[in-house]
């Protein structure tokens, strides 16, 4: 459900989908095979197929800033604040990205799926899932540090300025 969850507005839309595909999971039962892979990734599987085939048929409901900026993970407001900008910078460079790339972003951190997991959702091997991620890793870093070089935000910096001796 939280894959779906997180991808279709309002939360409703996407219980029903859920509710379509558990139907057809329990139709489709007698075909699965675990040789080609577990049951998560083929329900997975189902459920990227129908939210495709959902969002085809739909204009999205909401945006991916929209899910982005529902994340509060520190709550310290200072932290938040420099997070935030963190964040925002990073999600606008994944925005420029292909979106199979955001796609697999998502279900590594997101839904917490493992390479190989990913790599049979999608149909890949699961070398090429892990070369994907450290190509992007990589330019991602990169970036970063490019921004931090001509001044853009550090949280490690500035966390340092606000605490000098480290104390609270």
């Amino acid at each position: 459900m939280g894959y779906l969850a997180a991808r279709i507005r309002p939360r409703e839309e996407a219980e029903d989908l859920c509710s379509q595909i558990f139907m057809r999971f329990l139709q489709r039962l007698d075909q699965y095979d675990g040789d080609r892979g577990s049951v998560l990734s083929w329900i997975l599987s189902m459920s990227r197929n129908a939210l495709i085939d959902r969002l085809r048929s739909l204009r999205p409901t909401s945006s991916l800033d929209e899910n982005f900026d529902a994340v509060d993970p520190s709550p310290d407001p200072l932290d938040r604040i420099v997070e935030g900008e963190e964040a925002r910078f990073v999600h606008g460079v994944l925005a420029n990205h292909p979106a199979e790339l955001r796609e697999l972003y998502s279900l590594r951190f997101a839904h917490g799926l493992r390479y190989a997991e990913i790599g049979e959702m999608l149909g890949i091997s699961e070398a090429a899932v892990k070369q994907r991620f450290s190509r992007s890793l990589r330019e991602l870093r990169s970036t970063l540090e490019q921004r931090n070089e001509k001044g853009g935000a550090n949280h490690a910096d500035w966390k340092a300025q606000r605490n000098p001796q480290g104390s609270a």
